[in-house]
């Protein structure tokens, strides 16, 4: 019920603010009056200080000091005991446009001043509350910061353990193989040694040659127990150290390998190539992850490289590669840019390669091209290859990722990421372009070097334009 007459009080007073602006000022008393009993019936000193205050500009517009002071001093007295600083900031209002209008000079003065002090305290006050409102809302978006940056660590650790984990399996893998290979070879070294029993008596001649043959074995064995707990402490070090232990591994399958061909077993040697191939193709992985992480090295060094030298001693790389496809190679005067010689060498082999290898035409087509911007230069290789589908065009310059089968095309997976990891770390850029069939065309670019003199450029051009026919000469 209290709640009601509060309601029908509020109301009471937004009636008279609507009469008051219609300039009637009759019935807006009325409804002040109203809201004003209804304040003192419910001691609500909020009503009664704004209703008061309505009143007596009302009876101030009408002319009726006497009335006008009466209700502001009850407005003035009902928001002081209210402790409303706004209301007692729209009191002092009235009070001092009432004496101002009534040229009282001295009392529009204190009250201006008293409006002024409360003006400056409602700042304050309203400065602290956004103050603090800002800092909540800081403290809260910092947490969320905070929460999103440990999803995304959790989520990181979470493709870490994972990649971990398919690591450990294809060790795994490769050790059972290994150890499958050693049980096969004992197992016939066993049989081999329990015939010779059998005709010892019989071959009497071939003691000697037997003997050597059985030490032979015996210390193949030895080698096989010995890289047996090589194998037992792999799992271990593969986090540390992986290329070191694979080659040991490659060396002794091919000591096997030899042995075994003395007293040929189809089935052992096809499971000796596998073991074998299986094991350079993680070799391979391996050397190419280390020239992957080498190109993420804080500090090396970098020169003025002439892509012209560069671009033939990668044609006199990959020579015999391309006189297996009849691989044609074009390229335009290159430029001299800032960078290290190997990353420019590993840059232009690894997309030379790929637009050979990926190729299917009867002569396979490499155009590299240069065009000069403001402060870098674009290149462009473009081939004639089987071409790459739309939805993987930033998908081939992620590691490890494969489009084809090792069946259909050899590789590790890591050469366009090597590509993008130099390019980004000289400061460039590399996207590319491609329809299935129809070929493909890599941009990247690379910034200018800062400063090259005049007699310098001569003398690059000069040496370019030789180096230029030379890698003609190399390519076809």
């Amino acid at each position: 019920a209290a709640n009601d007459r509060l309601h029908l009080a509020e109301i009471h007073v937004n009636i008279g603010y609507a009469y008051e602006n219609l300039n009637n000022p009759t019935e807006a008393l009325r409804y002040y009056t109203g809201a004003l009993l209804i304040g003192e019936e419910l001691n609500n000193l909020r009503i009664i200080a704004r209703a008061a205050r309505e009143m007596g500009n009302i009876y101030s517009q009408l002319c009726n000091e006497q009335e006008a002071l009466r209700y502001y001093t009850q407005a003035l007295e009902a928001a002081q005991k209210a402790g409303s600083k706004a209301l007692l900031k729209d009191i002092y209002e009235s009070l001092f446009e009432f004496h101002d209008e009534n040229g009282r000079n001295e009392e529009a003065y204190q009250w201006l001043k008293k409006l002024v002090a409360i003006k400056d305290e409602l700042y304050d006050e309203e400065r602290t509350r956004q103050l603090i409102h800002n800092q909540i809302r800081y403290q809260t978006e910092k947490r969320e910061e905070e929460v999103k940056l440990l999803r995304a660590r959790e989520l990181q650790n979470q493709i870490i353990i994972q990649n971990q984990r398919l690591q450990n399996y294809a060790l795994i893998i490769l050790i059972l193989l290994v150890l499958a290979g050693i049980v096969i070879l004992y197992n016939a070294f066993k049989r081999k040694k329990a015939y010779n029993e059998l005709l010892e008596k019989e071959v009497q001649k071939r003691t000697a040659e037997l003997q050597r043959y059985n030490e032979e074995l015996a210390a193949s064995n030895r080698q096989l127990e010995q890289s047996n707990m090589e194998l037992e402490r792999f799992a271990y070090i593969a986090s540390h150290d992986l290329k070191s232990p694979l080659r040991n591994i490659i060396s002794f399958l091919n000591l096997i390998e030899r042995k075994v061909r003395q007293n040929p077993d189809p089935q052992l040697l096809e499971y000796l190539k596998f073991a074998t191939d299986s094991a350079k193709q993680m070799h391979q992985l391996i050397l190419d992850v280390l020239e992957f992480s080498r190109v993420n090295q804080d500090e090396v060094e970098m020169t003025d490289v002439d892509l012209n030298d560069t671009l033939v001693l990668a044609l006199r790389n990959l020579k015999e590669e391309m006189s297996q496809k009849h691989a044609v190679v074009e390229a335009s005067l290159l430029p001299v840019v800032h960078a290290n010689s190997v990353y420019m060498l590993q840059l232009l082999q690894n997309f030379i390669s790929n637009g050979i290898k990926y190729n299917e035409s009867r002569i396979p087509l490499v155009q590299i091209g240069v065009e000069d911007k403001d402060d870098h230069y674009l290149f462009r290789v473009r081939d004639n290859g089987i071409g790459i589908e739309p939805e993987f065009h930033e998908q081939v310059f992620e590691m490890f990722k494969r489009l084809h089968t090792r069946e259909e095309y050899q590789g590790t997976g890591i050469g366009l990421a090597m590509c993008k990891k130099i390019i980004t770390k000289l400061g460039g850029k590399i996207w590319l372009e491609s329809e299935p069939g129809k070929g493909t065309t890599f941009f990247f670019t690379l910034p200018k070097p800062q400063a090259t003199s005049a007699s310098a450029n001569g003398t690059r051009e000069q040496a370019a334009t030789k180096t230029g026919q030379n890698a003609d000469a190399v390519a076809t």
